[in-house]
């Protein structure tokens, strides 16, 4: 089998760049494993124009969002499903932020009828911001379908990548019966042990995300407090996250669960229930820099750590790096 590209991994750094890399009609296998601890699986996939603790417009953000919007649009209509919807974010932490001229277009005050939703389903003390436009990213239905069409096109390989059975020269890639002109790895957390790009300014943290029943909550909201509820279902949300930098393995973090369950019984005037505690490990990096490496001698390359707003920034690193 022969392709020019082999890309490791198909979270949403390699899910976004084989798209691109179909756009411009290179040919790709993608190899992943399926693992369900991915960060961009379990991801709450906002991309929100404003840094809520700071006030201030997100570094480069309307560059990267038309980027985003065109990329998300396009794969919503290759794929014929949802991909991505505007959300507004109700934003209870806003006391203290300092806002910078760049972002007060963003922000704006809620009408009486934004008011009557919060005073019947929140207790709070400070005055609430709505943040428009902000949008959603259906994440895991994204990489599920993409890598469904992947599947169907025979060009995505479901396993774990195995370096030892790779071998290199300097003008191709051989791995098992599959022969690429480079390899691009894209995979997310395991980058820390990858072999041919040692010594990468780059760690490993966790985060635990809960998901929530909440009958009566409106779904036309994300909402933000500290810890943020993002739809995620019918009558479900996503809530979270943490992170973790000193950790021994994914086991739900029952301390920060019980903590979270207690800042949301503050909250929330409506009651809820925990359906669900998921676990992922992320790749960071310092400064929160994506990787975006081509090795010096030898046709391999790495697409990686693209950080807390990786949604956000994602579409247009991937088409540049293509």
């Amino acid at each position: 089998m022969q392709t020019e590209y082999l890309i490791i991994g198909s979270g949403i750094a390699g899910t976004l760049l084989s798209y691109e890399l179909l756009q411009q009609k290179k040919s790709f296998i993608v190899i992943d494993d399926d693992s369900i601890t991915s960060s961009s699986n379990t991801a709450g996939a906002i991309i929100n124009p404003v840094t809520i603790k700071q006030g201030t417009l997100a570094k480069d953000y309307e560059r990267y969002l038309a980027a985003a919007l065109e990329c998300y649009n396009g794969l919503q209509s290759f794929l014929n499903v949802p991909v991505i919807r505007e959300l507004p974010i109700l934003n209870f932490n806003n006391s203290s932020a300092e806002k910078s001229p760049s972002a007060n277009k963003y922000l704006f005050d809620i009408n009486r009828e934004e008011n009557d939703l919060v005073d019947g389903c929140f207790y709070y003390s400070t005055s609430v911001i709505k943040i428009l436009p902000a949008y959603q990213v259906y994440g895991q239905s994204l990489l599920l379908n993409w890598k469904k069409k992947l599947i169907l096109e025979e060009i995505f390989l479901r396993e774990h990548f195995d370096t030892n059975e790779l071998i290199l020269s300097e003008q191709a890639v051989v791995y098992k019966n599959i022969k690429a002109r480079k390899i691009i790895f894209c995979e997310g957390a395991a980058a820390i042990a990858n072999p041919f790009f040692p010594n990468l300014h780059f760690t490993k943290n966790r985060g635990d995300a809960l998901l929530l029943y909440i009958p009566g909550l409106s779904q036309s909201f994300i909402y933000h407090n500290k810890i943020r509820l993002v739809p995620y279902a019918e009558s479900l949300f996503w809530c979270g996250s943490n992170y973790t930098w000193d950790f021994a393995n994914l086991d739900p973090d029952t301390l920060w669960r019980k903590q979270t369950v207690g800042l949301l019984q503050q909250w929330l005037k409506l009651p809820f229930t925990v359906e669900n505690h998921i676990v992922a490990e992320r790749p960071t990096t310092a400064g929160q820099k994506p990787i975006m490496l081509i090795h010096e001698t030898l046709p391999i390359a790495m697409f990686n750590g693209l950080g807390t707003k990786g949604f956000l920034t994602a579409p247009l690193l991937a088409r540049q790096f293509a």
